[in-house]
C-alpha cells in the first residue's frame, strides 16, 4: 500500500508538473497574443493618425485654393467693373465730341448767309430731320462733358 501510495503521489506530481507546464505554455501564448494585439492596435492607431493628418492637410489645401479662387473672382469682378467704367467714360467722351462737332458745324452754317438761308428755307421732311438732329444735339448736350 505504501508503494501504491508513493506511485499515486509520484503520478499526481507528474500530472501536476504537466499541468504547470501547460499553464506556463498557455500563459506564454496569451502574453504573445497580447503583445501581437497591442502591436496591431498601435499600428492601426498610427495609420489612423497619418490618415487624419493627411485629411487635415487636404482640407487646408482646399480652403487655401478656395480662398485663392475667391480672390481671383473678386479681381475679375473689379477688372470687369473698371472696364465697364472705362467704356462708359469713352462713350461719354465720344458723345461730347460729337456734340462739339455738330455745334461747330451749325455755327459755321449759321455764319455764312447763303447756308443760313438754306437752313431757314428747309421744307417739311428736311425741316423735320433738322429738328430731330437739333433735338439729339440738345439731349447729347445733357451728357456731362468730360473736359468741363
Amino acid at each position: 500500500m505504501k508503494t501504491k501510495h508513493e506511485t499515486d503521489v509520484a503520478q499526481a506530481r507528474r500530472h501536476a508538473a504537466g499541468l504547470a507546464r501547460d499553464k506556463s505554455d498557455l500563459q506564454q501564448t496569451i502574453d504573445t497574443m497580447k503583445k501581437d494585439t497591442q502591436r496591431q492596435i498601435d499600428t492601426l492607431q498610427e495609420t489612423l493618425q497619418l490618415k487624419i493628418e493627411e485629411a487635415k492637410k487636404k482640407e487646408e489645401e482646399v480652403r487655401r485654393k478656395e480662398g485663392e479662387a475667391g480672390k481671383r473672382e473678386e479681381g475679375v469682378r473689379k477688372c470687369a467693373q473698371e472696364a465697364q467704367e472705362r467704356e462708359l467714360e469713352a462713350r461719354q467722351e465720344k458723345a461730347a465730341l460729337e456734340v462739339d462737332m455738330i455745334c461747330a458745324r451749325l455755327f459755321i452754317l449759321l455764319q455764312a448767309p447763303e447756308s443760313f438761308k438754306k437752313l431757314v428755307s428747309l421744307q417739311e421732311s428736311q425741316a423735320q430731320e433738322m429738328m430731330d438732329l437739333l433735338q439729339k444735339v440738345r439731349l447729347a448736350s445733357m451728357v456731362p462733358h468730360p473736359f468741363i
